[in-house]
């Protein structure tokens, strides 16, 4: 064993705390190297510490894909919760297409098992097809629900009917925006920034959650790409643990623009439920 003495040792600096750890809240931490020239920036994420009970009651019990659900009392935060409990049939069990060892197999899921997203058919989920923005707002309407809507938008694209109530329903609630102003765009990839700031504005506009301590964007090495109209819901949404980023040659990217796959709605999906929960 050989020891190279020459090599410069990193000087950390003390650690910056971004966010307030709690049972839904993810804190990230970082500290950098004041060795000069050397600017190394360290980073650990901490996950939310997660809701604990004593007691709990059952809401619905487990019936093929769809998970059970139990209602809880968190004795840390004090807050009523819903918890899901594992269903009959798994959804490797149910899709060919998805495994255990995928990435994204927890937010697939915990969206099949909790009913917000199915599969392409009975076997195939398409982890890997891109969504759309219509798609993604029919998944947000279902999860509200579905309540009835009347009235009109203000987009001229919107030709088929499966996705007209869910649209209309996020137009009226200020949840949506067009792409023009007479165009949704209804069949256009949806990217991972249009995702947050829908989600961010459920959050605030149906929801009547307050705001979280934005996150600091400048530990990704793209958070100069995040566009302006999007900026403080990407910072909610990454305090919130929502949303985190790519780690690709030793940078962490947000890939703001790049459009989200059905495998990336389901993981941000579930990081969704889980800050409000």
């Amino acid at each position: 064993m050989h020891k190279n003495y020459n090599t410069e040792l990193h000087a950390f600096g003390a650690w910056t705390v971004t966010g307030t750890r709690s049972c839904t809240q993810v804190v990230t931490m970082q500290r950098t190297c004041t060795n000069a020239g050397c600017g190394l920036v360290e980073r650990v994420v901490l996950p939310a510490l997660g809701h604990v009970c004593d007691d709990y009651t059952v809401v619905r019990e487990p019936s093929g894909l769809l998970a059970g659900a139990i209602e809880i009392t968190c004795l840390r935060c004090g807050r009523d919760c819903i918890v899901y409990t594992a269903p009959e049939i798994t959804a490797e069990e149910q899709f060919a297409d998805i495994s255990t060892d995928d990435w994204f197999y927890g937010g697939v899921s915990f969206c099949v098992m909790t009913g917000l997203m199915g599969g392409m058919d009975k076997t195939t989920f398409s982890p890997n097809t891109a969504a759309t923005r219509a798609q993604f707002v029919q998944i947000l309407y279902a999860f509200s629900g579905k309540p009835p809507v009347s009235g009109t938008t203000k987009f001229t694209d919107l030709t088929d009917s499966w996705y007209q109530d869910a649209v209309l329903w996020a137009y009226q609630n200020q949840i949506i925006g067009g792409v023009t102003k007479t165009e949704f765009a209804p069949s256009a990839p949806i990217t991972r920034a249009q995702i947050v700031q829908i989600l961010i504005k459920y959050l605030h506009n149906v929801l009547k959650k307050p705001a979280a301590e934005p996150a600091d964007l400048s530990i990704f090495a793209d958070s100069d790409s995040v566009p302006g109209w999007g900026r403080e819901a990407m910072a909610e949404a990454v305090a919130r643990g929502m949303i985190g980023g790519f780690t690709e040659s030793g940078a962490v990217y947000l890939k703001p623009a790049g459009s989200a796959t059905r495998a990336q709605v389901a993981t941000i999906l579930k990081g969704f439920c889980e800050s409000i929960a």
